[in-house]
């Protein structure tokens, strides 16, 4: 009895259409690289809000503070909650796509990636004996860090923090507040000349956080078995060394939904996007879900006035915080800031602050980042003078 074979026709994918659907997604990460940036450096200006307040995690690392006594942790505020509403909004419909198409933190380990790519012609991988150990690693400091912050009511993270660094670049503030964190913001960037998403792999918290809830994503990454030819190509383009090419569907908690291996893939639609009901998406479809969303999430709340992208004076943040019964801290306190104005802002006489640093009248209204250059203040030294003076008045 012969046997016959059923071969099947392939279709091949569009190999230009998949090339500029990457570029897409690149420059969408490189416009949101751009305004994240920009915030940043003008918070050095102007006071936009700091990095802090516009990072999801801080919500996860405030979260006790807020349950328990309704105020949050020093440097975090509301908007760190309506961020990360949209991150989980954006993880319950495609699993950890805010990692892989919003990101900014990924963005610039990109960036790092094609220049390693353009130097070395290639990418390298950690071997699974030490790679998957070191995965580990973004669960310990997410757990961490969590327990620190909940337990001292202050950022702990913020001084490792690459990020958090990242926006302190042009401060005056760099050194005395984030020396580990330059140390480690440099070492990613180096590294990911080398490995693709080194921080997103082995330190990010948020991304330990996100990868909980993954499994509760709509949408998620199937493979045909019956079209793939297992080229592997799906593999090699996967930025997590996911192994896509033997799985039904993707369902490893890494993964963080950029979709390279479906511009990668050489056959149409052997890898697709799509619900359960077999409801799909392009990589494009899920890229504009995800900016729809956060537009969404922010306009309602930047227009009802609970978002705000610029802080008030000293005294303002200060009376917002006796407002929410919080307990006075002096971590707002900047290097653009003068003596006059934190004088004001905290109630202490100017006196006090002449006994301990030495000023002329004038010079109460220089900024604390340019008195350094001539009397070697500290920003961190009047923090500290602040924080001693408020004990000392509040507990005699």
């Amino acid at each position: 009895m012969s046997k016959t074979t059923k071969h099947i026709v392939h279709e091949y994918a569009d190999k230009k259409q998949q090339k500029t659907n990457r570029v897409i997604r690149f420059i969408v990460l490189l416009v949101i690289l751009a305004i994240s940036t920009t915030i940043g450096i003008l918070h050095q200006k102007i006071r936009t809000a700091n990095v802090d307040q516009l990072c999801p995690f801080g919500a996860v690392e405030s979260a006790f503070q807020w349950f328990t006594k309704h105020t949050f942790l020093p440097k975090i505020a509301i908007s760190s909650f309506i961020l990360m509403l949209f991150v989980l909004i954006v993880t319950f419909f495609f699993k950890r796509a805010f990692c892989g198409q919003f990101c900014p933190m990924g963005t610039l380990q990109e960036i790092f990636e094609k220049i390693g790519k353009w130097l070395f012609k290639k990418r390298f991988h950690i071997k699974d004996t030490i790679d998957r150990p070191l995965r580990w690693g973004k669960y310990i400091i997410l757990v961490v860090f969590i327990v620190l912050s909940w337990i001292t009511g202050q950022l702990v993270i913020r001084p490792y923090d690459p990020w958090a660094t990242f926006h302190h670049l042009t401060s005056a503030d760099l050194f005395p507040d984030f020396i580990i964190g330059f140390i480690l913001l440099i070492a990613v960037l180096v590294l990911s000349t080398l490995f693709s998403r080194v921080f997103c792999k082995y330190l990010c918290p948020l991304g330990g956080f996100l990868s909980l809830f993954s499994p509760l994503g709509v949408y998620r990454i199937v493979r045909n078995d019956k079209t793939c030819t297992h080229c592997k190509a799906c593999d090699k383009a996967c930025p997590v060394n996911i192994d896509v090419s033997p799985a039904q569907e993707i369902t490893d908690i890494e993964c963080i939904m950029c979709n390279e291996c479906l511009h990668a893939c050489p056959i149409k639609d052997c890898l697709t996007i799509q619900t359960k009901g077999k409801s799909r998406l392009t990589t494009n479809g899920v890229l504009t879900m995800v900016i729809a969303l956060f537009l969404v999430v922010i306009g309602i709340f930047t227009l009802s006035g609970q978002m705000k992208w610029v802080q008030g004076s000293l005294t303002q943040q200060v009376q917002e915080s006796q407002k929410n019964n919080a307990v006075l801290s002096p971590d707002n306190i900047t290097g653009q800031m003068t003596f006059k104005e934190v004088s004001e802002a905290y109630g202490i006489p100017m006196e006090k602050f002449k006994e301990k640093f030495i000023f002329t009248f004038e010079e109460e209204t220089v900024p604390f980042k340019i008195l350094k250059e001539t009397k070697e203040y500290e920003t961190e030294q009047v923090r500290e003078f602040v924080k001693e003076y408020l004990q000392q008045v509040n507990n005699p």
